[in-house]
């Protein structure tokens, strides 16, 4: 029973080092993400734009942000 704990325990402590270690890259490009002079959020590309305003806003934006995306 405690292998199963610790196992699980172990497992959520990578889960939230895997979400940190992801979230400091994206802070760190959102003020590059400009759509229309308009600075867009990473949590709302996540979240909360609709589909067609998400294609929109990813096929308008330019080629160092698209780098850092990787589409190409």
């Amino acid at each position: 029973m405690d292998n199963a704990i610790d196992r699980g325990r172990n497992l959520f402590l990578f889960c939230q080092g895997m979400l940190v270690a992801g979230l400091f890259p994206m802070k760190w490009m959102e003020p590059e993400l400009v759509y229309n002079n308009e600075k867009i959020s990473i949590a709302g590309l996540e979240l909360f734009y609709p589909k067609e305003k998400l294609v929109e806003i990813l096929s308008g934006i330019d080629n160092k942000f698209r780098r850092y995306l990787a589409i190409i």
